[in-house]
């Protein structure tokens, strides 16, 4: 036994003193693939342990809690869309307020979503969740009890800072997720912002066509961000987030919870340890490894967010009117043939409130964001990324285009919506996914939250397109959207590397 041990250890001699003389021998890269096999079965990372355990018990857990959040989020988003005409029917308020409120909100947004970003990186996801979730709360129902437009423009925008705190959330999500259908099981939380967005439609037509109180609204869409509070505290920590910062006992256990939750078993050896240097919540880091991508993903986000929140607003104008074929005169006659706006200054908005049959068609119109997201479901694992973005835009680009030709019958019309709202929702999707995947674990988080927050500056200006230049040419504001999309189409072919198939990165 001694005689092999010793032959053993005179045979790897010899090919430490070959690789001395001769790294390139076929003896030598044979030692070094075996010394390395071995370090590797001493140890597993994340993304192992990830792979390993599955999608399964655990990341149902993770989707159902993630679930109430992205609803929330939808529902204090999208009233935005409706909360200008129910209080035209209360205050006397001009479109540009309307404007103002809606704007304030993705300002406070732009600022809100890296700030959070990087104490989500620094502290923990979870921590920020729950902080902001709390503050959520607070200035909805402060809102609904806001006794002026000015005031009411100060809660939303104090709310639309931390709103962007409940998408952290997805973050730990995403990084729970095996490689394989990982886009797949991302996508899935788009369609609970598509109930989102046609729940609060539910509601406003329930309580304004009955009790006709828009403080109700409020009240109601911030009920869902009460249930978030309370199932948030199941929600576990980042196992990522917890290894960076050097928490390698807590960051094994909450994998071991996991892989025992699925039924799975952990890769043998022990968790790989991180390097103690590595840098966290620095958008330096992020712009000086990945400068073509930081640029290009700015432009898509700013530009994703103003045409997406566009047709939203334009929406329950183009279905009130029943088309495009109005401006500020037919508006002008609109207001003076009511006789409960007779002797309201042309400067203020009319009170026009929706009948059913108008919710009808905006929870029409909303709904076709499932179909888009259901067929972008079957794909996402199929083509890249990139290929999705593109046709995505595209389509929205050629739907808008015929909507503002505004030579088709009404209900063409409300087709034409369905597919521009449901391919703009595919776009906003696809491009999460793929802030979410091209960084890292260290500035993952950030990342998410600082193009979130830029890209607000396209739903700032939005407004001021959809519900201002709207009342006076509808069909240059639905052919900017347009024009708008097509070149954020061509722009998104120049984004250097697909993530499809990819690993997540931790550093």
């Amino acid at each position: 036994m001694n005689s092999v041990v010793s032959d053993s250890d005179n045979v790897k001699t010899k090919l430490l003193l070959d690789l001395e003389r001769d790294p390139s021998s076929y003896e030598t890269a044979q030692l070094i693939s075996h010394e390395t096999h071995s370090s590797i079965q001493d140890s597993y990372t994340i993304k192992d342990a990830v792979n390993a355990a599955g999608f399964g018990k655990f990341q149902y857990r993770l989707l159902i809690l993630s679930s109430f959040s992205w609803v929330a989020e939808a529902c204090e988003i999208m009233i935005l869309s409706l909360l200008g005409g129910f209080l035209a029917c209360e205050w006397l308020i001009t479109s540009y307020q309307v404007a103002v409120l809606t704007s304030v909100v993705f300002i406070a947004m732009s600022v809100g979503a890296p700030v959070l970003g990087l104490m989500a990186d620094k502290y923990g996801r979870k921590m920020v969740t729950i902080g902001s979730t709390l503050v959520v709360v607070m200035f909805g129902f402060l809102s609904a009890a806001a006794p002026s437009i000015e005031y009411l423009i100060t809660f939303r925008g104090i709310l639309g800072f931390f709103v962007h705190g409940l998408s952290s959330i997805i973050v730990i999500y995403t990084e729970y997720l095996p490689t394989k259908g990982r886009g797949q099981n991302m996508l899935i939380l788009n369609f609970f912002w598509s109930f989102g967005a046609i729940a609060i439609i539910f509601a406003s037509m329930i309580i304004m066509t009955t009790i006709h109180s828009w403080r109700l609204v409020l009240i109601a869409a911030v009920i869902p961000t009460i249930i978030f509070l309370f199932l948030s505290k199941w929600y576990p920590k980042s196992a990522r987030h917890m290894l960076i910062c050097g928490k390698h006992d807590q960051a094994k256990d909450a994998l071991l919870k996991m892989a025992e939750i699925n039924g799975k078993r952990l890769p043998s050896g022990n968790l790989s340890l991180l390097p103690d240097e590595l840098r966290k919540g620095s958008l330096f880091t992020i712009f000086k490894a990945n400068k073509r991508i930081f640029i290009l993903l700015n432009f898509i986000w700013i530009t994703v967010t103003f045409v997406y929140y566009g047709i939203a607003l334009l929406a329950p104008e183009i279905i009130l009117h029943g088309g495009l074929s109005f401006n500020s005169t037919t508006v002008e006659s609109e207001e003076q043939n009511s006789t409960t706006n007779s002797i309201v200054s042309s400067d203020y908005l009319a009170c026009m409130p929706l009948l059913t049959s108008d919710y009808i068609q905006l929870v029409w119109t909303t709904a076709s964001e499932i179909p888009g997201i259901g067929i972008c479901w079957f794909l996402v694992e199929r083509f890249s990324r990139r290929m999705l973005l593109f046709v995505s835009f595209m389509l929205y680009t050629v739907s808008a285009l015929l909507l503002a030709t505004d030579c088709f019958p009404t209900s063409f019309l409300y087709v034409l919506l369905f597919i521009a709202r449901g391919t703009i929702n595919v776009s906003f999707a696809v491009c999460v996914i793929y802030t979410l995947e091209v960084y890292p674990t260290t500035n993952r988080a950030l990342a998410l939250g600082f193009h979130s927050g830029l890209g607000r500056f396209g739903a700032i200006i939005t407004p001021f397109v959809a519900q201002v230049l709207m009342k006076v040419e509808p069909k240059m504001a639905v052919r900017i959207y347009a024009v708008i999309s097509g070149l954020t189409a061509l722009m998104t072919l120049a984004l250097p590397r697909d993530t499809k198939g990819y690993e997540l990165e931790d550093h």
